[in-house]
């Protein structure tokens, strides 16, 4: 297992954090999880932002802040916007962004951008997301790597069918992307677009349905360069194959355990 994956994997055992599915409950500041929270609803962008009590509100204020390596901030309610991650952490300490309370839902209602943007910070998780419509789900661009999507749930990205992708990864530099758990469900284009030729993207676990459909040939899987590797992910219901190799390169394999409905 890759060195800089296995230290996250300890990391969410011991904030209490599961692999697969929403992120549990975080409790209130009696016993804090994270650094920084955001409430949809509750909070206000003049607070400190470091307890549920003064969290801030806006995705324009999450995203002007910087975390340092080992830093997590969390969300609750629902907000629409992009969330632009300005500052990664390092192999032993990412970043972390996750949820608490009831959770998060995440759009951009504008379908001209992702919901969430990573350009260039490396070691960053995305953790227990909920992300209903926008251009991309999920995108990570430039030189980012160690990038880790955990447990998310990326559920009718653009149903509009404008070419957006669940998840859209395409980076300059060679770069490590996994998606652990979770779930990719009703999107009419690709589930996951890998386009950075020297970029390993690994899935496990996660769950794919009814994805595709745009046109005849929308793919589940698309590595238009670089490479996938899927291993014990359930596919069903989706338009085209689970796995396409694009002719320019890219490659995708079955790493086994999958089950195809």
């Amino acid at each position: 297992m890759d060195k800089q994956l296995a230290r996250l994997l300890v990391f969410l055992f011991l904030v209490g954090l599961p692999l697969f599915g929403q992120m549990s409950p975080i409790p209130g500041s009696d016993t804090p999880k994270c650094n920084y929270y955001v409430d949809s609803v509750n909070g206000n962008d003049t607070h400190a932002g470091t307890a549920p009590t003064t969290a801030w509100q806006t995705l324009t204020k999450a995203s002007g802040h910087s975390l340092s390596a080992g830093q997590s901030m969390c969300f609750t309610g629902s907000f629409d916007g992009q969330l632009a991650v300005p500052a990664g952490g390092n192999s032993s300490s990412p970043v972390l962004y996750g949820v608490y309370g009831s959770g998060a839902t995440f759009k951009n209602s504008t379908l001209a951008a992702s919901a969430v943007y990573i350009y260039n910070p490396s070691y960053v998780t995305i953790q227990g997301f909920r992300i209903v419509y926008a251009r991309y789900g999920i995108e990570s661009r430039g030189t980012s790597t160690g990038i880790v999507l955990a447990g998310n749930l990326l559920t009718q990205i653009n149903p509009a069918g404008t070419s957006g992708f669940g998840i859209y990864s395409h980076s300059t530099v060679t770069a490590t992307v996994s998606v652990v758990g979770g779930a990719i469900t009703g999107n009419l284009a690709n589930a996951i677009l890998l386009n950075g030729a020297s970029t390993t993207l690994t899935v496990n676990g996660t769950q794919f349905t009814g994805n595709g459909g745009e046109t005849a040939t929308t793919q589940v899987l698309y590595a238009q360069a670089g490479s996938i590797t899927y291993s014990n992910c359930t596919f069903s219901g989706n338009h085209y194959s689970p796995a396409y190799n694009f002719v320019t390169g890219g490659t995708v394999t079955d790493g086994g355990g999958n089950t195809f409905e």
